[in-house]
């Protein structure tokens, strides 16, 4: 009886420490609202006032990135040199890894999330019902119609042509067309 608590209480001590989350410094005190990882090593975080902070070595060390920008709140990266971020009215891309980033054109207004499919295609969604998308990595944007003036806070792709968003009052949308209707 005596190595029967003796083994449950060693398994739930592992259980316990197995499903803790550990508090790690970003380095800021501003605002997060996302975070992007492309690999177990090597993430970034974003934020407002332009705040960008980006890892290397799973989030032991993050180290200070810089746009000139308002609010961020959306991030996407294709791989570890190619990502994308956006926020109040700006968009940005990296090829680089964040070492600098570039405004090739965006739409001027909010975009709270952002998914792209490759270097080129790629959606945003954002208030009252707005989604955009791009086919040139994001130097062009063309309205989509969403059928909602719904706050719009999420959107995901699972293939080319199928993806998902999810906003105010329960709304989710469902695209089997890459967004066409």
């Amino acid at each position: 009886m005596k190595y029967l608590q003796i083994i449950l209480i060693l398994f739930v001590s592992v259980t316990i420490t197995e499903s803790q989350w550990v508090s790690q410094s970003s380095g800021t005190t501003n605002y997060l609202t996302n975070i992007f990882f492309v690999n177990a090593n090597t993430g970034t975080a974003i934020g407002i006032s332009g705040t960008i902070r980006k890892t290397t070595n799973g989030g032991l060390n993050w180290f200070t990135q810089t746009v000139p920008s308002d609010h961020l709140f959306g991030i996407y990266f294709i791989n570890e040199t190619t990502g994308f971020i956006s926020g109040d009215a700006v968009f940005y891309k990296t090829t680089n890894g964040g070492d600098t980033w570039s405004n090739p054109g965006a739409p001027v207004r909010l975009h709270r999330s952002i998914f792209f499919i490759d270097e080129n295609t790629g959606y945003t969604c954002s208030g009252v019902g707005a989604i955009d998308k791009t086919t040139n990595g994001g130097f062009n944007w063309l309205q989509q119609t969403s059928g909602t003036t719904q706050d719009l806070n999420n959107i995901k792709f699972s293939d080319v042509f199928t993806g998902y968003i999810a906003g105010h009052n329960e709304i989710i949308l469902k695209t089997t067309d890459s967004g066409s209707n």
